[in-house]
């Protein structure tokens, strides 16, 4: 009788397909309990081997428990113990160790050590976090220097009161900074910080960013040997500047410096309490996916099955024996007689064919859809624009952006409902639903706009504006999938408060404008599935997309409008202008605009404009915004150029949002003839400042400027004077100017300037540069109306 528990089988046992499969978490402890084991009655010996060969002398048995203290990836794999008893009996039990990332939980008392910052952190570092808090009370990150000439030099950052706070201390006082709104609990969360020099940097991705400079002259921070991640071992040795009297409680998912993944278990030093988190216990993932651990945003990765591939496994790409090639994937609708979905410009059974798609796009399917990448600002602010017209009036989508893909947590989203645009919002404090009044009607083009302002939404469809109260001021949105725009993948969920997924049918204006920045439906998508062009019922032709990404649609006869929605009754027919112009009615009568290089009455003459130009005040250059990129506050940047004009008022040059965006916040940059004195004058966040010349230049002279700003600091050159100089309040030093730049006016000056500027500039620009580079008007502009080249009569 063998005795021994549980009773063998046989005396040597092969691997068997119901072996023990367990799971070690990299940089925990292990411990691997043998299945068999002599039993109470009798004496005998329990043999632990991994893979065939011995175990690692740093291993250590404790009876029948073999013990890793600190499990690493290399550890995984396949374990044997075989348990012989005194009485010659043997028997041997398999177990497979699969390695797991660690991804931490943190109570008050916690803490993981890691090494020390690079020797480059002494100038500049940044560290960029994944977590979700329990608590509003924490320390997420600490490290100072103990010893040597620059003993007592930290930087800390954590949460006090929900808020992310950063402290550091370079050896002349503490520099502290917090952010206005507080990180909510139980939700996943992206931080960034930043220390560059003597300046701090703080951001809740998502969200805005904070900065500030310490007061005194040191630049550098004294590096310590180790770096301590969610707390301390003994916070009453902690720096007493860093304000910190306890742990962080949550979980922390990932930690990244200096671009460079931390993986927390390979990296730990020493910890203390630290946990192997549940991230799993909801899994997210699609199509029988499974989920496991993993050291990335949100503490966890979908393993797909075969056939499957995403970040949720959510898309299908083998299906009723087909499969999708070129980025197609399953259509889930019953019946329908093609499997595949085919992303914009591919078509065929399989999308093995090219099909370009010209413009505008046709949602054409209830399946059909468009994903764009989410912005990274959108938590607590939100804008969107967009242009649609319905061909059905279904409930459908029109946008969504959610916290996951299986209908979990927070949205936001608008909807056709019941023939109204509804704008639909959770952020964990409860959903909310809100409607236009404007009934929509089939073949109708409508431009949409929504902006939040706190606790309210403005919802806006063709001017018609409804405010919205969501009653949530401090419900920030944690908002992790990308953008979807006209229709959602066939195989995810939609939140339950959204409650709508099938796909808009009509068409949707290939310019879409998210939180000021400015995407292009095919152009910018990262999937896409059923989208044709849009065809014009009127005419039953193509519209095409320009340069910077606005329609131009060759009407016929009898229609005008940027889409041939106007049916002409004045005799403005679309062939007046000829292919270089555009017609428009001024005092009743027809008038062409000429677009750049041509002009005459019917725009039917050459008009190269090279280096100089003349603006009549409804003329403008339109430019890429890459001409003027403000990339950094360490950047100079300059503007120089020749102009004459007789005229008071009129803009000589812009840049701020798109003309189809919205705020009278924003950020911009501007130059212009103001009472007859030339002006120069930005907005950064901290309030506009204004540079003005001391002479006027209104007087048909040729003036020549350059002006310089860096950061807050700005400088006006005007022809051999002295400069004139500013600096912007506030501490925001970088320029957020989506939009392109704009030379000698706008399209519609008082809107897109809010209200800055009523008039357009009138007279000669020349010899225009940015950053030093000559800009070439017909070669680098991106379009432009009635421009023509300036006359001798302004250079005798």
């Amino acid at each position: 009788m063998i005795d021994c528990w549980p009773p063998p089988t046989a005396l040597k046992l092969p691997k068997r397909k119901d072996d023990k499969i367990e799971y070690g978490v990299i940089g925990l402890q292990k411990r691997i309990v043998c299945p068999g084991r002599p039993s109470k009655s009798t004496t005998g010996t329990v043999l632990w081997m991994k893979e065939g060969a011995a175990v690692p002398s740093q291993f250590r048995q404790e009876d029948d428990v073999l013990v890793i203290p600190k499990f690493t990836g290399g550890d995984g794999g396949q374990y044997s113990c075989t348990v012989k008893t005194t009485n010659g009996y043997s028997v041997q039990f398999n177990i497979t160790v699969i390695a797991e990332d660690l991804v931490p939980k943190f109570s008050s008392d916690s803490y993981i050590q890691l090494p020390g910052l690079p020797p480059s952190a002494y100038r500049a570092f940044d560290v960029q976090m994944s977590l979700k808090p329990t608590k509003q009370n924490g320390l997420l990150f600490y490290t100072v220097k103990e010893d040597g000439d620059e003993k007592g030099d930290f930087f800390a950052f954590g949460l006090q009161e929900g808020r992310l706070v950063l402290r550091f201390d370079l050896g002349d006082g503490v520099t502290e900074l917090a952010s206005t709104n507080p990180l909510s609990l139980n939700k996943w969360h992206k931080i960034f910080v930043k220390r560059e020099f003597n300046k701090g940097l703080i951001s809740l991705l998502g969200e805005q960013q904070w900065q500030r400079y310490s007061e005194g002259i040191e630049t550098g921070l004294g590096l310590g040997e180790s770096v301590f991640i969610g707390g301390f071992p003994n916070f009453d040795e902690i720096a007493s500047g860093a304000g910190f009297k306890t742990g962080f409680s949550g979980v922390i998912s990932s930690v990244v410096i200096n671009d460079v993944p931390m993986n927390l278990g390979e990296k730990l030093l020493n910890s203390n309490d630290i946990e192997q988190a549940d991230t799993c216990s909801v899994n997210s993932c699609l199509n029988e996916a499974k989920c496991v651990p993993s050291d990335g945003d949100f503490g966890y990765k979908c393993q797909c099955k075969l056939n499957t591939v995403g970040t949720y496994c959510e898309r299908r790409f083998k299906c009723n024996g087909d499969v999708c090639e070129n980025g197609g994937f399953c259509s889930s609708a019953s019946g329908s007689r093609k499997s595949c979905l085919c992303p914009a410009n591919k078509t065929g059974d399989h999308c093995e064919q090219d099909y370009y798609v010209h413009g505008t796009a046709q949602f054409g399917t209830e399946e059909s859809f468009i994903v764009l990448p989410k912005p990274e600002n959108m938590a607590r602010n939100f804008q969107l624009g967009m242009s649609i017209k319905p061909v059905g009036l279904h409930d459908s989508v029109l946008f969504y952006s959610a916290n996951d893909l299986r209908g979990t947590g927070d949205y936001i989203g608008l909807v056709i409902s019941e023939k109204n645009v509804e704008l639909r919002y959770d952020s964990g404090l409860g959903s909310f639903r809100g409607h236009s009044p404007t009934e929509l009607v089939a073949n109708e083009w409508y431009d949409i706009k929504v902006e939040r302002r706190g606790s309210t939404f403005m919802l806006s469809v063709n001017g018609v504006a409804t405010t919205l109260d969501v009653f949530y001021e401090n419900g920030g949105l944690s908002l992790f999938t990308d953008v979807f725009i006209g229709g959602v993948y066939p195989d995810m969920y939609v939140a339950a408060g959204y409650g709508i997924k099938k796909s808009f049918i009509g068409c949707i204006e290939d310019t879409v404008f998210i939180n000021d920045q400015k995407y292009r439906l095919i152009a910018d998508s990262i999937n896409s599935g059923n989208i044709s062009s849009c065809r014009i019922d009127s005419e039953d032709g193509l519209c095409q997309t320009r340069p910077d990404g606005t329609l131009a649609c060759s009407c016929p006869p009898g229609f005008t409008g940027d889409r041939c929605e106007i049916r002409e009754t004045d005799g403005c027919s679309g062939s007046s202008c000829g292919a270089h112009g555009e017609c428009s009615f001024v005092r009743g009568r027809q008038r062409c605009r000429c677009y750049v290089g041509f002009t005459g009455e019917r725009c039917e003459q050459l008009a190269p404009v090279i280096q100089h130009a003349y603006f009549n005040g409804h003329s403008y250059l339109e430019f890429p915004r890459s001409l003027l990129p403000h990339m950094s506050t360490e950047d100079v940047e300059t503007i120089e150029m020749k102009f004459i004009t007789s005229e008071k008022e009129g803009l000589l040059l812009w840049h701020g949002r798109y003309p189809k965006s919205f705020g009278s916040g924003s950020d911009y940059l501007s130059v212009s003839i103001t009472d007859g004195f030339l002006e120069f004058s930005y907005e950064l966040g901290g309030g506009p400042l204004q540079i003005v010349s001391s002479i006027m230049v209104a007087d048909g002279k040729e003036h020549r400027i350059q002006l310089v700003r860096k950061g807050r600091h700005g400088q006006m050159f005007l022809d051999d004077m002295e400069p004139e100089v500013g600096m912007s309040e506030g501490v925001l030093a970088i320029l957020n100017a989506e939009g392109n730049v704009f030379l000698g006016g706008v399209p519609d000056v008082s809107a897109i300037t809010n209200g800055r500027f009523r008039k357009n500039f009138v007279g000669c620009i020349s010899d225009v540069q940015f950053d030093g580079h000559q800009v070439k008007f017909l070669e680098d502009s991106l379009g432009g109306l009635d421009v023509v080249p300036c006359t001798n009569r302004f250079y005798q």
